[in-house]
């Protein structure tokens, strides 16, 4: 079979164009005097009391509220829960395949209520409560990535995670409260704030980078941070607007103790 010369240079460049779209955009390579990106998340805005949401399905298991998750201030106003990620980088240390991700329904809520997991890995759904729930995943607001039933406690689904990107999980068994979050990264440098709002990210390779933080309810702040080799490098960042909740979540009353 003969192929034109043009018709060979069109073969050409389609085979470097579907090999460039196969190519993976991080590098895995050896570390040598990586750094460490430590810092906090912290709430500087109008003090809010505990949220809490309303329940208006199973009661008689749920209750008829239940803590909110959706915003979680501790008691040095460190954010937890925010999603921090290194932007754009390129190479360094292997992801990390081998432990598995779990996201539960457990007291009517997901838990944890926000993750991140590298691309690849395996998340088991699972129902730990006494109910029936069910968990929708669906990949930056456009693609269902799962859609499963959790009939019974203790069943449990395993799923890939093969694409990047923040994935909204709610269960759509009667529980409109119950939500939760997944950042599936291409690159093993991320974290998830704690209690007290602080992160950290080790082996990153020296350099200057963007660095994100994103909450679901006060939105994304940017940074940029120049990481040394073999030191710790120091980041904050504040958040001072207040969040935006929606109506079927409100602020705890206070106990009769408190009157």
């Amino acid at each position: 079979m003969v192929i034109s010369n043009r018709r060979a240079a069109a073969l050409a460049v389609v085979l470097v164009l579907l090999a460039a779209a196969r190519a993976p955009s991080y590098q895995e390579t050896p570390v040598t005097n990586g750094g460490e990106l430590a810092g906090s998340v912290r709430y500087s805005g109008p003090l809010l009391p505990p949220l809490e949401a309303v329940v208006t399905a199973e009661q008689r298991d749920c209750g008829t509220t239940i803590p909110s998750h959706l915003f979680r201030v501790g008691n040095t106003r460190g954010l937890r829960d925010v999603i921090v990620t290194i932007e754009g980088i390129s190479t360094g240390k292997a992801l990390s395949l081998e432990a598995r991700a779990v996201l539960a329904n457990r007291k009517c809520q997901f838990e944890p209520h926000v993750q991140a997991v590298p691309v690849g890995v395996k998340i088991d759904l699972l129902n730990d409560d006494p109910i029936s729930h069910n968990a929708h995943g669906v990949l930056d607001g456009t693609r269902t990535l799962f859609n499963v039933a959790l009939p019974i406690k203790g069943f449990r689904l395993p799923k890939v995670l093969s694409a990047p990107g923040l994935v909204s999980v709610r269960c759509e068994a009667g529980h409109t409260w119950a939500g939760a979050y997944i950042l599936v990264v291409d690159h093993p440098y991320y974290a998830v704030t704690d209690s007290m709002g602080a992160f950290s990210m080790s082996d990153v390779p020296p350099g200057t980078y963007r660095v994100k933080a994103w909450h679901e309810s006060v939105g994304t702040q940017e940074q940029e941070v120049t990481i040394r080799p073999a030191a710790r490098t120091d980041l904050a960042f504040d958040y001072s607007t207040a969040p935006t909740l929606p109506t079927d979540v409100r602020p705890t009353p206070p106990s009769e103790d408190e009157f």
